[in-house]
């Protein structure tokens, strides 16, 4: 079975790979966003009660709408940080005239790797 750390693991594989593309980089950011919000989603699930395939959490636009009404301000801050990993990701997936390099890839994998700690940190994992 899959974690959602295995995502971010793959993120950084790709990234460092010795046959870089900018495919590689576009995949890459992807992967760091679903890395992030799986982690998000099954911590505020069991936070709040509530199950992961819950429909606030299936649905990602709710699910951040949700963290970002959330009563307790590092939650809100997640939710902020998981709404700009969710346009880098769209970014990536969708805008292919823009350019997706190493340099961005990695940057994005940096900031998905600071949230897992602060996911960690407010949910005690």
């Amino acid at each position: 079975m899959i974690e959602a750390t295995d995502f971010l693991i793959l993120s950084l594989d790709l990234i460092d790979s010795d046959s870089p593309n900018e495919s590689k980089y576009r995949t890459a950011i992807s992967r760091s966003y679903y890395a992030i919000y799986h982690m998000m989603a099954r911590e505020y699930a069991v936070a709040k009660g509530l199950e992961v395939e819950d429909s606030v959490i299936s649905s990602h636009q709710r699910f951040i709408k949700e963290l970002k009404d959330d009563s307790d301000a590092k939650i809100k801050t997640l939710g902020n940080q998981l709404f700009q990993l969710k346009q880098a990701r769209e970014d990536a997936d969708y805008k292919l005239k823009l350019d997706i390099n190493k340099s961005k890839a990695k940057m994005n994998y940096t900031y998905a790797e600071r949230m897992q700690k602060t996911i960690n940190s407010v949910f005690s994992v």
